[in-house]
C-alpha cells in the first residue's frame, strides 16, 4: 500500500501539467455554462432562422420601423449557430463553444511547437490564458475570430520555418471566412500581418533577431485577401461595416464592452500580466527575440487599454509572447510536492463543474429579466397576434425578435445609425428618449413612432413617465421591467 501511494504521489506530481490544464478547462466550461446565452444570442438565433427561411435580408426585417437597410455582418455564423440550435438546443451551442475553445488550444500548441515550446507547457499556458479570457466565450462569434487569428499566426510561423510560400493560400481562406462570419473584425487580419512585414526596428529596450524570410509572396497574397473580402452578401458595405458601426451614440448608450478596462474587472489581470512581461523584458534585454510576437504584443496591448471587448485580443497577444518567454528560459513543469492535494482539488472541481453545467445547460430555462422578458412574451402570446408594434430597449429587443415580434431597436445599435441604414438615426432618437425627462419630447417621440406596447426598465425615467399616463396601462409588472399597453 505504501509503495502504491508512493507511485500515485509521483504520478500526480509528474503530471501536474495535466491537472492544471484540466482544471482550467473545467472552470472555463463552468463559466461558459453560465453565460452561453446572452442578449446578443437571441439576435444571432433570430438572424440564422430568418436567413434559412427567407434568405439574406437587405432591409431590416426585425424592426417595425420601415425602410431601414441592414447589414448582418455575422450572417454565416448565425446560420451555423441556429442550425445547431434546431437540432440540439442550448446544450448543442454549449458543446459548439467548447469545441471552439479546444480548437484554439490545439492551434496554439501547434504555434508553440514551431517556437520550440513543448506541448505540455503550451497546454498549461493556453488553458490558463483562455480561462482568464473566458468571459468572452459565449454564443457570440468572438472565439471564431480568435480561432482564425491563431490560424493565421500558425500559417505565418510555418512559412517562416520552412519557407514554403504555397501554404500562404490559407490566409486567403481565413480572410473569406472572417468577412462572412464576423465582418466587423475582418480588417484586423491585415493589421496582424504588419508585424511580419515590417523589418525589426532597432531600439534601446529589446534586441531582435534578423528577419530570415522573404516578404515577396505577400505581394500576391495580400491583394487576394482583400479581393475575397468582397465575397460576402453585402459587398463593400460588409467591408466598411467596422468603420460605420462606431459613433458617439454607442458611447452615450453606456455599452459595457466599449468601456475602458478598470481595476474592478479583468483589466486588473491584464495590467498584472503586462507588468510581469515588462519585468521579464527588463531582465533579458541582452537576449534576442523574434520581432513579430513582440509587435503583436504591443499592438494588442494598446487595443486592450481602449475597450473591454478588446481584452480577448490582448490576451491572445500575451499568450503568443509567452512562447518567447518560455522558450528563452527553457522552463519545465516540475513535480509538485502536494500532488495529492492537486488531484483532490481537481476531482472536486469536476464534480462542482458538472453540477453547474448540468443545471445551467442540460436543463436550460430562460429566466425572466430585463434582457429576456419571458413574462412579457407570454402575455403577448396569449392576448395578441405577432403583428403588434412593441417599443423595446436595445438590450431586450432581440428576445422579442426571437419570439416572432418586431422590435424598435435591438442589441446591434449600429444598425440604427443613418450611415448604415441610409434612412434615419433611429438609435440617436432612442437615446434622446431614454435620457429626457421632458414630457413634450416623449409625447413627440410616440407620435412619430406610434406603438401598441412598450417594454421598459423599471429604473428608467420613461417608466416613471408612462406610469403616470392615463393612455398607458401596465399589463405585466415584473421585477426588472414593465410592459405597458396603449389604451
Amino acid at each position: 500500500m505504501k509503495e502504491l501511494n508512493k507511485k500515485m504521489y509521483h504520478f500526480l506530481g509528474k503530471n501536474l501539467w495535466l491537472w492544471i490544464t484540466l482544471l482550467a478547462c473545467m472552470v472555463t466550461y463552468f463559466v461558459l455554462s453560465i453565460q452561453v446565452m446572452d442578449n446578443d444570442g437571441w439576435f444571432i438565433l433570430s438572424n440564422g432562422r430568418y436567413i434559412l427561411e427567407h434568405g439574406i435580408p437587405y432591409e431590416n426585417p426585425f424592426t417595425w420601423v420601415e425602410g431601414l437597410d441592414v447589414v448582418l455582418q455575422q450572417w454565416a455564423y448565425s446560420v451555423v449557430v441556429y442550425s445547431i440550435y434546431q437540432w440540439f438546443k442550448v446544450p448543442g451551442i454549449f458543446l459548439f463553444c467548447c469545441l471552439l475553445h479546444i480548437t484554439c488550444m490545439m492551434l496554439f500548441c501547434k504555434i508553440a511547437k514551431l517556437k520550440q515550446v513543448d506541448t505540455k507547457t503550451a497546454l498549461v499556458l493556453s488553458s490558463v490564458m483562455l480561462l482568464i479570457g473566458s468571459n468572452f466565450l459565449s454564443i457570440r462569434p468572438t472565439f471564431i475570430t480568435v480561432l482564425l487569428l491563431l490560424w493565421q499566426v500558425c500559417v505565418l510561423e510555418q512559412y517562416r520555418k520552412d519557407g514554403k510560400a504555397w501554404k500562404l493560400w490559407q490566409l486567403v481562406l481565413i480572410s473569406f471566412l472572417e468577412i462572412n462570419f464576423h465582418a466587423a473584425i475582418w480588417p484586423f487580419h491585415f493589421v496582424m500581418l504588419l508585424p511580419y512585414l515590417v523589418p525589426p526596428i532597432k531600439n534601446f529596450f529589446v534586441k531582435f533577431k534578423p528577419k530570415d524570410y522573404s516578404i515577396k509572396p505577400f505581394l500576391i497574397v495580400i491583394p487576394l485577401m482583400a479581393a475575397v473580402g468582397f465575397l460576402n452578401p453585402y459587398g463593400i458595405d460588409g467591408i466598411k461595416y467596422v468603420f460605420l458601426s462606431y459613433g458617439k451614440e454607442l458611447k452615450d448608450a453606456g455599452i459595457v464592452e466599449l468601456a475602458a478596462p478598470s481595476f474592478q474587472d479583468s483589466g486588473l489581470v491584464f495590467v498584472l500580466l503586462l507588468a510581469v512581461i515588462l519585468w521579464w523584458i527588463a531582465l533579458h534585454r541582452e537576449e534576442k527575440i523574434d520581432a513579430p510576437f513582440f509587435y503583436i504584443l504591443c499592438g494588442t496591448a494598446i487595443m486592450g487599454t481602449m475597450h473591454l471587448r478588446n481584452l480577448i485580443y490582448a490576451y491572445v497577444g500575451i499568450l503568443l509572447f509567452l512562447c518567447e518567454m518560455v522558450r528563452q528560459n527553457k522552463l519545465t513543469i516540475k513535480n509538485m510536492i502536494y500532488g495529492n492535494l492537486v488531484f483532490a482539488t481537481f476531482l472536486g472541481s469536476i464534480a462542482f463543474t458538472w453540477i453547474g453545467i448540468s443545471g445551467k445547460v442540460m436543463d436550460y430555462k430562460q429566466d425572466d429579466d430585463v434582457y429576456s422578458p419571458v413574462k412579457a412574451i407570454a402575455y403577448l402570446d396569449e392576448h395578441e397576434e405577432k403583428d403588434v408594434n412593441v417599443f423595446t430597449e436595445f438590450n431586450n429587443g432581440a428576445y422579442f425578435e426571437w419570439n416572432g415580434y418586431k422590435c424598435f431597436v435591438d442589441p446591434r445599435p449600429e444598425l440604427y445609425f443613418k450611415k448604415l441604414n441610409h434612412k434615419a438615426d433611429v438609435f440617436q432618437e432612442y437615446q434622446e428618449l431614454i435620457q429626457t425627462t421632458e414630457p413634450e419630447k416623449i409625447d413627440a417621440f410616440f407620435d412619430n413612432y406610434p406603438c401598441d406596447y412598450a417594454c421598459v426598465s423599471k429604473n428608467s425615467s420613461l417608466n416613471l413617465y408612462l406610469s403616470m399616463q392615463e393612455d398607458w396601462e401596465p399589463v405585466v409588472d415584473s421585477e426588472e421591467y414593465v410592459l405597458y399597453q396603449e389604451k
